[in-house]
């Protein structure tokens, strides 16, 4: 991958929490929509945002370790009991809208500051195998679309409601 993709990537990531903040700058605090559940087996609103920004600790420790360690062993991450932990559905989403922006412009600005070598050094991922940091970065993109999408299927279906 070179540099002119590395850098939609990383515009990419920060770009997510300005999306969400634009999907959702027409609910209110009190709006119901924050926790409705189209489908049960998903998480609300409320609870994208709050997985979304609890996630960034496990990315950002992926990151770390691959930078810092030889072919670290990257542990699988539940988020179902991160939910349950994290209290996803008592979640400020404006909060956690201000922690993914932040959290993601710190990632942004350590992933520029790396050699271009870097982005070529792996981890192994349990139930995914090994992933360079490019790879990583990808996936935490197009984990970031799914849930994007999510959310604009949500406002969609509870308007119509």
């Amino acid at each position: 991958m070179d540099s002119l993709v590395r850098g939609y990537l990383l515009s990419g990531l920060q770009g997510t929490p300005e999306l969400l903040r634009s999907l959702l700058r027409d609910l209110d605090a009190d709006d119901p929509r924050w926790d409705e559940t189209p489908d049960p087996d998903r998480f609300s609103i409320r609870g994208v945002l709050a997985h979304l920004a609890d996630n960034l600790d496990v990315f950002a420790e992926r990151i770390e370790r691959i930078l810092g360690e030889d072919h670290p062993r990257l542990p699988q991450w539940d988020p179902e009991a991160a939910a349950t932990e994290g209290d996803y559905a008592h979640a400020d989403p404006r909060a956690c809208l201000s922690k993914l922006a932040d959290g993601r412009a710190a990632i942004a600005a350590r992933l520029k500051a790396v050699p271009e070598s870097a982005w070529l050094r792996t981890g192994h991922r349990e139930r995914m195998g090994d992933l360079t940091l490019e790879e990583l970065m990808t996936l935490m993109l197009i984990h970031d679309a799914n849930h994007l999408r999510q959310v604009a299927q949500w406002l969609e279906a509870t308007a119509l409601a």
